[in-house]
């Protein structure tokens, strides 16, 4: 069986595993993903041993090497957590080049690229839209919770509504006085503006009402983001880390439990599916970006 082949069904499988799990618990297993880089180091080095073929070694190092820069600065500004950070590092290992013999079944369009670049320009979009789908599912969830939540929101950022309302309504009469081309792009612009607005508005919303827990020190885990400082009898305790809590972080808290009731903090979205429907639609289709563009500049 072709090795591109069995690296990517390997990494189907642990990213269906892994999904399950944080969709569950919000939670990757550590042995899920250094599995999943052992597994593709071993594979890569074993094809390079048989075949001799450089690409073995070049390839998933700059795949590790790309991912690597990208998990940490999404790990580090605190959009990912350290388990989605990770996977993403075995994914750059794994999914260095395309698969030959899907190609003939599937005729992606993959144009001149590592395949792990397609995977993260992919990544980009469909990320994207499964943020917006998620956060429309928690205000739908808890519709009733988030209304009085987001009417607060609206009256302390009355300023910012009027300000954005105010450019918006300038740049629609300003439209009427341009060529068709600008006109189009003037509107375009004005409606995308006034929609992402409110949508950062209903974000907020959600985070306040839907992302923030209050957890007992027993239930805190490594990774978790705690957002307040913790006293005791006015002395600080902890100061929150980007990085999330630390397993001593975890000890120093557990010694003082009797004296601290709960923790606040911030849960994340279960954002692995994502890389799940990523890997899917990559080999599908290739890079749905240059299909997009191709397929609206074979039409014009």
């Amino acid at each position: 069986m072709d090795i591109g082949i069995l690296l990517v069904i390997t990494a189907f499988l642990w990213l269906l595993f892994a999904s399950i799990s944080d969709l569950r618990t919000r939670e990757v297993p550590d042995w899920i993903s250094y599995s999943l880089i052992a597994i593709g180091i071993s594979f890569n080095l074993i094809s390079y041993v048989i075949s001799s073929n450089t690409s073995f070694l070049i390839n998933p190092l700059f795949g590790f090497l790309l991912c690597f820069i990208i998990a940490n600065l999404m790990y580090y500004s605190r959009q990912w957590g350290g388990g989605d950070a990770k996977l993403l590092m075995g994914l750059g290992i794994l999914l260095s080049s395309y698969p030959k013999p899907f190609a003939d079944i599937f005729n992606p369009t993959l144009y001149d690229l590592p395949f792990i670049v397609t995977f993260l320009m992919n990544l980009l979009v469909i990320a994207s839209l499964y943020g917006i789908l998620w956060v429309i599912y928690l205000a739908l969830k808890n519709y009733h919770k988030l209304k009085e939540n987001f009417s607060k929101i609206m009256k302390q950022d009355k300023k910012a509504r009027y300000i954005v309302s105010f450019v918006v309504l300038a740049l629609l009469l300003f439209s009427f006085f341009i060529d068709e081309i600008i006109k189009f792009i003037v509107i375009l612009s004005s409606l995308l503006l006034f929609t992402m607005f409110y949508f950062s508005l209903l974000i907020k919303s959600v985070e306040d009402v839907c992302m923030f827990k209050k957890l007992p020190v027993q239930k805190l885990t490594e990774g978790d983001w705690v957002l307040e400082k913790v006293y005791i009898n006015k002395e600080l305790i902890y100061t929150p880390r980007k990085t999330g809590l630390t397993k001593e972080d975890i000890s120093l808290l557990m010694r003082h439990e009797k004296k601290i009731h709960y923790v606040i903090v911030k849960e994340g979205l279960p954002f692995v599916p994502a890389f799940l429907i990523t890997l899917i639609v990559s080999i599908i289709f290739g890079n749905i970006i240059i299909y997009v563009a191709q397929g609206i500049l074979s039409s014009s």
